[in-house]
């Protein structure tokens, strides 16, 4: 989720949180699950958004991804996932910035 806040774009589009937030009663939460296998045929990407959301979920759903995603990501996209892998890591220390 911090990977999505970050980005900014992606969850900023009302499709994406239609398909990722369940609102049940008082409760409001992520379905991960349904997402992950609901993305790709619901939502409309261009080839950096699935990139990046392919990359994003397999820190949440380990799985192979094939590393030429990250060729469609750009600066901004690829320092948000590389901060998503070190926190993963449990690093908090790595600085991975965008070039101005």
């Amino acid at each position: 989720m911090a990977a999505l806040i970050e980005e900014g774009d992606i969850l900023a589009r009302g499709d994406v949180r239609d398909l990722l937030v369940v609102e049940h009663g008082s409760v409001v939460f992520c379905d991960w699950p349904r997402f992950e296998a609901r993305y790709r045929c619901v939502l409309v990407l261009d080839e950096g958004e699935d990139a990046f959301l392919t990359l994003v979920l397999a820190t949440a759903f380990p799985r192979l991804v094939p590393l030429w995603k990250v060729e469609v990501l750009g600066e901004r996209r690829l320092g948000v996932v590389l901060r998503g892998l070190a926190r993963l890591a449990g690093c908090t220390t790595i600085a991975v910035g965008v070039r101005s």
